[in-house]
């Protein structure tokens, strides 16, 4: 049975995954409401927690994903010298992460969305985190630029950082943060919703121009264990 461990912040993907095939699933997160979650699903053997060498057995895994997780680590580099010793051979790294080196990150600097201040403690360059990879024993085996999900979404949230003294209104109001949102008349928060609306075909295709070049908001490298 293959045996895949993602973070329990993934957990609906893995619900989604685990229904393609017979898989045994295996999540690990701090203690929190992710954890909480994740907690609350039987197909999931869950670890709360950091991770420490010797959490898992070496090369008891046949994928790994750090679904936006790697820009959350405090020492990746310990991260990837353990999944080095718990991934087989020939065995599939998924991360996804912001990218700093993208136009959003070029024109919005501070303001940009996916710099997300302060819970994201580490970026890396695709380039960058391609070599560090494969100072590990993982080699690039695919990617992907273009992203629907986050990339329109930062262009539209970026620019409304220009224009509102607080950051995020639009993605907290929608995460429902009432309390975030709080200084701010209901018609700041209509506007913007019709603003995403309307736009986000735009940025749809913004964004894909932007992944021609690998210069999308975020990306997707998938390595494999040699």
């Amino acid at each position: 049975m293959p045996k895949y461990w993602i973070s329990a912040a993934e957990t609906g993907v893995f619900c989604i995954f685990g229904a393609k095939g017979n898989f045994e699933g295996h999540g690990i997160e701090l203690p929190g409401k992710s954890a909480d979650r994740a907690a609350q699903l039987d197909n999931i053997n869950l670890h709360v927690g950091a991770l420490q060498p010797d959490t898992f057995a070496p090369q008891s895994f046949d994928a790994v994903t750090l679904v936006h997780v790697y820009e959350h680590l405090p020492n990746p580099r310990q991260t990837l010298e353990t999944l080095q010793k718990i991934v087989k051979p020939g065995g599939k790294l998924f991360i996804y992460l912001p990218n700093i080196d993208s136009f959003q990150s070029r024109w919005f600097k501070g303001l940009w969305l996916h710099l997300d201040p302060p819970r994201h403690l580490f970026l890396q360059a695709p380039a960058d985190l391609i070599r560090h990879c494969r100072s590990y024993g993982f080699e690039l085996a695919e990617k992907q630029f273009f992203n629907p999900e986050y990339n329109p979404f930062g262009m539209q949230q970026s620019l409304l950082n220009m224009v509102y003294a607080k950051r995020e209104l639009l993605y907290e109001h929608l995460k429902g943060n009432q309390q975030y949102t709080a200084d701010y008349a209901a018609w700041h928060l209509i506007w913007q919703k019709w603003f995403f609306r309307l736009t986000f075909p735009l940025f749809i295709a913004t964004d894909f121009i932007a992944a021609l070049f690998g210069k999308s908001a975020t990306f997707v490298f998938v390595f494999e264990k040699k």
